[in-house]
């Protein structure tokens, strides 16, 4: 799998850890499967909240301090440095 520029650039930082599995991954609406985040996850594991920098595209919308997908859904609440994710609201 390709990476961009972008993502070489933010990988960059994550170099020297030698246990962390880095990968990409597709954060998806569960009521209509439209890709909302592309994210840059450092480990295994569930998926509780997305941190602002580590986020590569973002095709959410925004009203306030809430994250939906373009068709309604709540996905999360944006609470500063990191998007706090509702855990029925998505797949990935």
């Amino acid at each position: 799998m390709s990476l961009g520029n972008e993502a070489v650039r933010r990988l960059e930082k994550f170099r020297g850890m030698e246990k962390a599995m880095v990968k990409t991954v597709s954060v998806k609406c569960a009521k209509c499967g439209q890709e909302i985040f592309r994210y840059l996850k450092l480990s295994d594991g569930h998926l509780w909240h997305c941190w602002k920098p580590r986020i590569m595209r973002d095709y959410s919308v925004r009203e306030g301090n809430v994250v939906k997908c373009p068709c309604g859904n709540i996905i999360g609440y944006d609470v500063g440095i990191y998007i706090k994710l509702r855990q029925k609201a998505f797949t990935w």
